[in-house]
């Protein structure tokens, strides 16, 4: 549907652009787009408007969001500053470089943007809950989908300190990006186990 791609390509806009088009016109944009989409399919005139509630469609969107969630857990555990632990955390192999540390400059910039991330989501898998009730039921996935709901919800807990920080091991200071990495590790797990669920018979 060309809302939809429309929807997509503005939703994707570097956040970073801020004149000729700043980011924020460019999501303005994508809401029109979505409800250009959503008008045309409850029109039922444009053929290319379609939602179809089946487990495969699901199961697609979920191996992104398994992607996006890993890339934001990876980010976080570049943010922590022993490198002894963020070693342990990063993911090894001979097909995976690793991870460079992030600026301390960018270190709340990497918090804040996983947190919105999980913020959406959390309310993405609320609507699937309702969208793809029947699916779920089906295939007996409901207590994934809950457990990843309640770890979205976790990781959206609201923050008192006004700062990032960024605290070492168990010493005086918390450390604000691995304990959002561990809770986005933990809906990635419940991902996973909802895809395995969704695709088996």
């Amino acid at each position: 549907n060309p809302f939809l791609k429309d929807a997509d390509s503005e939703f994707n806009f570097d956040s970073d652009a801020w004149f000729l088009p700043s980011a924020e016109e460019e999501y303005r944009d994508g809401v029109v787009a979505l409800q250009g989409f959503l008008d045309s399919l409850v029109s039922a005139n444009d053929q290319s408007a379609r939602f179809s509630v089946r487990a495969d469609n699901l199961s697609a969107y979920l191996a992104v969001v398994e992607k996006r969630l890993g890339s934001y857990g990876q980010r976080l555990t570049a943010s922590v500053g022993d490198p002894e632990l963020t070693a342990a955390l990063t993911p090894s192999g001979p097909d995976l470089q690793p991870i460079e540390g992030t600026p301390w400059s960018e270190i709340d910039n990497t918090f804040f943007e996983a947190r919105g991330y999980t913020w959406a989501l959390l309310h993405m898998m609320k609507a699937l809950t309702v969208d793809f009730q029947k699916v779920l039921a089906d295939k007996n996935a409901q207590v994934s989908m809950q457990q990843i709901i309640r770890d979205l919800e976790k990781a959206s807990t609201r923050k008192w300190n006004p700062f990032v920080l960024n605290g070492h091991g168990f010493g005086w200071v918390a450390n604000h990006s691995l304990v959002l990495a561990s809770y986005m590790a933990r809906a990635n797990a419940a991902v996973l186990d909802l895809r395995q669920l969704l695709l088996s018979g």
